[in-house]
């Protein structure tokens, strides 16, 4: 039985009316009958287990089923299948390549992956006995599943043969010629052989077929159901552009064509017959995959997982760090299994967070400790995009903030308790997500918008985090690890940059849009096609807009609370950061309120979350926290791009009329901008007296005075601050293109030694010239 709709009459019989009140009691009504049929189904399997020569067949079909749908986890499945169901409903869509030969139904998968869970109640509970009899080899071996072809762990396909046949000479040679080629040391001959069992008890055989069920079965028709609803949020976007196209022709009344305004109704009638189609479809897998009772089942099975992850990857007593020698048979593991509790949950928290929410803040605790060990642990998970998947759950768990609109889901302060309690996150969770913002950056080959997705998630825990005060020892703890922590920073620098360009272009767009279509004759004068693609144009932008303005505003909020403490403050003033943030401030003031910030004035800023008042106060008291700096005054007028001391009078105009801010911090801020102009003036003074600079001087990447000359292994000389500011995002020579790190560059003491006397020579011929009596002609 099922109800998915694929060639099913589920989706008319039992939801007729999607609008009524009663497509709750339908749901309940379908989950009901679905269990029933489900229990049915475990009561038969359970007596062919009971039966000896029925039980080895049994698992013998099962593991078949998995054989036989591995076309299920394929990376085009879902937009297959979603593109089949749509042509089911518009036949005027080209007609997918169908899966059907290859891979069973959905509702048999379910139903299936629902028994084998059933059979894993009696050992998922945290106490169990009978989990240590799960056998990790069982993956390794060809006993019921093929898995050879699978993405390991930490292990590449070569290594995971040759652990298991080291003495095949091939396999070693293999095995050595990769490691050398990635720069690592092969291990030593006469390692003994990975140990595998030749045969697994009945425990093993239900958690390791479970688990390649919930992969093959529940997991894939989740990520069919993302996409659905992903195509049917774009169907009812296309439906809303029309009905907009309706009514302009309407206001054109007799000036329309009445054969445009007849062939816009019937497309309009059409996607709303497809919409009501497609809610019906939704609501078939919400009835059978989304029902609670198999999520919450599903639920402990995953906890399961994650305990027996843990444990395998062998910690120590206090959890972390992992031993520095990732243990083989973890490193061989299919990545399967962590990935798919990490998409498991990433699901739950998209589609289903009402389970999340029934769970008990210690049911949890085992997810967590799962969460901070692997990403703590990069060595153990070489995909760093299966790392980074765990901050979705982490950011959920995360409550809801009077600043958090836009987003997403997040739990409630209940279950938030979770990070008072654990003590492995307290110590580590932290530091561990500062520097895999940092290691998400070096990622291959993945979208930017990945990345920009799961710092934008870990921005907000870390917000969270810094109010804990365990969790803000340990944030200042980082900061401490220089290195670390400026990479970092520097991190945090590039992404501000990045995302207020980003937002402020959607801006300044959307701005000259909405002014164009105020001008309702001069916008209904364009033909039907052209609105239509500006339409789309512009919901694309606003979209864009909102998601980079929302990452502007966590970065920036960042800022200032790290800047905030009196501790952290000062490694941003280091020579490789001090520039950059200056840099940066300076840019932010010419945006919020130099020249062509009218540009920005959209209709509904708040849409695009977009509060330039808010935000202005945000960068105004990042420089107020860093203005008793020296080095950041200096870094301030020396930004010859955007330096303009008049933006800082505009700022403190705009603040002290539109929010509320101490005026003490009007003072600070006052105050700095008058040591500004001091300073640019005494700069220029200085460079004046300077006079024509020697080339040799110069640092080759700036062109500047060297005011710490260090050489590269290329033979370069250039300035220590700017090499430096250069290695943190690329640790490779500019000159040669070799790889070069901090511990490379050699201090040029004699050309530091010549500068010096070049400017006491030129200091002394200025002061010279100074004390001449004036010629009185």
């Amino acid at each position: 039985m099922s109800a998915f709709p694929a060639n099913s009459p589920v989706p008319k019989l039992c939801f007729s009316d999607i609008s009524g009140p009663s497509v709750e009691s339908d749901l309940a009504s379908l989950r009901m009958a679905l269990q029933l049929e489900q229990r049915a189904l475990k009561a038969i399997v359970t007596e062919l287990l009971k039966n000896p020569a029925a039980k080895e067949p049994l698992f013998k079909l099962i593991a078949g089923a998995c054989r036989l749908n591995q076309v299920r986890q394929q990376q085009y499945f879902p937009i297959n299948e979603t593109q089949r169901l749509f042509y089911s409903l518009d036949p005027q869509r080209s007609e997918p390549p169908s899966s059907m030969p290859t891979a069973s139904s959905d509702g048999f998968m379910i139903n299936l992956t629902a028994t084998l869970l059933h059979l894993c109640e009696p050992f998922m509970a945290p106490n169990s006995p009978h989990a240590a009899k799960i056998d990790a080899s069982y993956l390794l071996s060809t006993h019921r599943l093929a898995l050879e072809t699978e993405t390991r762990l930490c292990a590449t396909a070569d290594e995971a043969l040759y652990w298991l046949q080291p003495s095949n000479a091939d396999l070693r040679r293999r095995y050595v010629e990769k490691k050398i080629e990635a720069g690592e040391e092969p291990e030593a001959e006469g390692m003994p052989a990975l140990a595998v069992s030749t045969s697994f008890g009945t425990i093993s055989e239900y958690f390791f077929l479970t688990m390649r069920l919930m992969h093959l079965g529940i997991l894939s028709a989740l990520s069919v159901f993302g996409e659905l609803a992903r195509n049917a949020h774009m169907t009812k976007n296309e439906q809303e552009l029309r009905e907009t196209e309706l009514q302009r022709l309407r206001l054109m009344g007799s000036g329309a064509p009445s054969a445009l305004v007849a062939q816009m109704q019937a497309e309009v009638a059409r996607y709303s017959q497809m919409n009501e189609a497609i809610s019906r479809f939704l609501l078939c897998y919400q009835a059978q995959l989304l029902d609670p009772s198999l999520l919450s089942l599903s639920l402990r099975y995953y906890r399961l997982v994650s305990r027996w992850l843990v444990a395998t990857a062998n910690p120590p007593p206090e959890g972390l760090p992992l031993p520095h020698d990732v243990p083989r048979l973890f490193a061989a593991l299919p990545e399967f299994c962590l990935d798919d509790v990490a998409n498991f949950l990433k699901h739950l928290t998209n589609f289903a967070p009402q389970v999340l929410e029934q769970l008990q803040p210690d049911e949890l605790h085992d997810y967590v400790t799962l969460m901070v060990t692997f990403i703590a642990s990069p060595r153990y998970v070489k995909n760093p995009y299966l790392r980074a998947t765990f901050t979705k759950l982490l950011r959920f768990l995360v409550p809801r903030s009077e600043d958090s609109e836009g987003r997403g889901s997040h739990g409630s302060e209940r279950l938030a308790a979770i990070f008072h309690t654990h003590a492995l996150a307290k110590k580590h969770l932290a530091p561990a997500l500062m520097q895999f913002f940092v290691d998400i950056e070096f990622t291959g080959s993945h979208s930017a918008h990945d990345k920009y997705e799961f710092r934008h998630e870990m921005t907000q825990i870390l917000e969270y985090l810094w109010t804990l005060p365990e969790y803000h020892a340990a944030m200042v703890g980082f900061t401490r690890e220089t290195a670390s922590f400026v990479r970092f920073i520097n991190m945090l620098i590039n992404d501000s940059i990045y995302s207020m360009d980003e937002a402020l272009t959607k801006l300044a767009s959307i701005h000259k849009t909405q002014l164009e279509m105020a001008d309702e004759a001069r916008w209904n004068s364009q033909g039907r096609q052209q609105v239509h693609q500006r339409l789309q144009t512009l919901q694309q932008e606003e979209t864009y807009a909102r998601y980079f303005m929302q990452f502007t505003n966590e970065v920036q909020h960042m800022m200032k609370y790290l800047s905030s403490e009196p501790e952290v403050a000062p490694v941003f003033m280091l020579p490789e950061l001090a520039g950059r943030i200056a840099s940066m401030l300076n840019y932010f003031l010419v945006q919020l309120v130099g020249a062509n910030s009218k540009q920005l004035k959209v209709k509904n800023p708040e849409k695009y979350l977009f509060n330039p008042a808010k935000l202005l106060l945000t960068v105004c008291t990042v420089i107020i926290h860093f203005a008793p700096l020296p080095e950041f005054g200096q870094a301030v007028v020396k930004d010859d791009r955007s330096f303009d001391p008049s933006n800082m009078r505009k700022a403190l105009k705009v603040l002290s009329q539109k929010m509320s801010i101490p005026h003490e911090s009007l003072e600070v801020l006052d105050a700095f901008c008058a040591k500004c102009v001091a300073l640019k003036q005494q700069g220029e003074e200085e460079e004046a007296e300077l006079g024509e600079v020697p080339e040799e001087f110069l640092c080759e990447i700036t062109m500047e005075i060297m005011e710490e000359p260090t050489l590269l292994p290329s033979g370069k000389v250039v300035d220590r601050k700017n090499i430096c500011r250069h290695l943190l995002s690329d640790e490779t020579d500019p000159y040669s293109r070799q790889r070069l790190t901090v511990e490379m560059l050699t201090p040029d003491h004699d050309m530091k030694a010549r500068i010096a006397a070049f400017r006491a020579s030129r200091k002394k011929a200025a002061a010279g010239s100074s004390n001449q009596p004036m010629e009185l002609g």
